[in-house]
Protein backbone atom coordinates (compact mmCIF):
# COMPACT_ATOMS: atom_id res chain seq x y z
CA UNK A 1 0.00 0.00 0.00
CA UNK A 2 1.09 3.47 -0.75
CA UNK A 3 1.32 6.68 1.51
CA UNK A 4 -1.46 8.37 -0.46
CA UNK A 5 -4.59 8.89 1.00
CA UNK A 6 -7.83 8.35 -1.34
CA UNK A 7 -10.85 9.76 -1.18
CA UNK A 8 -14.02 7.80 -0.75
CA UNK A 9 -14.51 6.53 -4.66
CA UNK A 10 -10.97 7.48 -5.72
CA UNK A 11 -10.05 4.46 -6.53
CA UNK A 12 -12.54 4.04 -9.96
CA UNK A 13 -10.76 3.75 -13.07
CA UNK A 14 -11.25 7.31 -14.42
CA UNK A 15 -10.16 9.09 -11.50
CA UNK A 16 -6.61 7.65 -10.62
CA UNK A 17 -5.29 8.27 -14.29
CA UNK A 18 -7.04 12.28 -14.19
CA UNK A 19 -5.27 13.03 -10.45
CA UNK A 20 -1.64 11.09 -12.54
CA UNK A 21 -2.17 13.65 -15.26
CA UNK A 22 -2.60 16.88 -13.55
CA UNK A 23 -0.07 16.07 -11.15
CA UNK A 24 2.80 15.38 -14.06
CA UNK A 25 1.22 18.81 -15.92
CA UNK A 26 1.43 20.30 -12.45
CA UNK A 27 5.22 19.17 -12.25
CA UNK A 28 5.91 20.20 -16.00
CA UNK A 29 4.34 23.69 -15.35
CA UNK A 30 7.15 23.96 -12.37
CA UNK A 31 10.14 22.51 -14.15
CA UNK A 32 9.12 24.86 -17.56
CA UNK A 33 8.27 28.34 -16.01
CA UNK A 34 11.40 30.12 -14.08
CA UNK A 35 10.88 30.78 -10.46
CA UNK A 36 9.20 34.61 -10.27
CA UNK A 37 11.45 36.71 -8.40
CA UNK A 38 9.99 37.58 -4.51
CA UNK A 39 9.89 41.53 -5.75
CA UNK A 40 10.28 43.03 -9.15
CA UNK A 41 13.51 44.90 -9.78
CA UNK A 42 13.31 48.84 -9.92
CA UNK A 43 15.29 51.18 -11.32
CA UNK A 44 16.34 52.05 -7.89
CA UNK A 45 17.54 48.32 -7.85
CA UNK A 46 19.26 48.48 -11.13
CA UNK A 47 20.86 52.21 -10.31
CA UNK A 48 22.23 50.51 -6.98
CA UNK A 49 23.81 47.18 -8.85
CA UNK A 50 25.38 49.57 -11.06
CA UNK A 51 27.49 51.13 -8.08
CA UNK A 52 28.28 48.19 -7.23
CA UNK A 53 25.73 47.63 -4.78
CA UNK A 54 27.08 49.79 -2.31
CA UNK A 55 25.02 48.61 1.03
CA UNK A 56 25.08 52.16 3.08
CA UNK A 57 24.16 55.88 1.74
CA UNK A 58 22.73 58.85 3.74
CA UNK A 59 19.05 59.39 3.90
CA UNK A 60 19.43 62.03 1.56
CA UNK A 61 21.53 60.56 -0.87
CA UNK A 62 19.39 57.84 -1.17
CA UNK A 63 16.70 59.96 -1.57
CA UNK A 64 17.77 61.75 -4.69
CA UNK A 65 19.26 58.76 -5.85
CA UNK A 66 15.94 57.28 -6.30
CA UNK A 67 14.43 60.22 -7.77
CA UNK A 68 16.91 60.55 -10.68
CA UNK A 69 15.47 60.08 -13.98
CA UNK A 70 16.96 57.12 -15.47
CA UNK A 71 19.05 57.55 -18.96
CA UNK A 72 17.50 56.12 -22.29
CA UNK A 73 19.79 53.79 -24.07
CA UNK A 74 19.83 54.35 -27.80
Amino acid sequence: MTGTVLSKGADTEGERPMAKMLEFLRRLRLKRSPAAPAEPETAFDRRLRKMGNAHQASRARAGLFRTQPERMEA
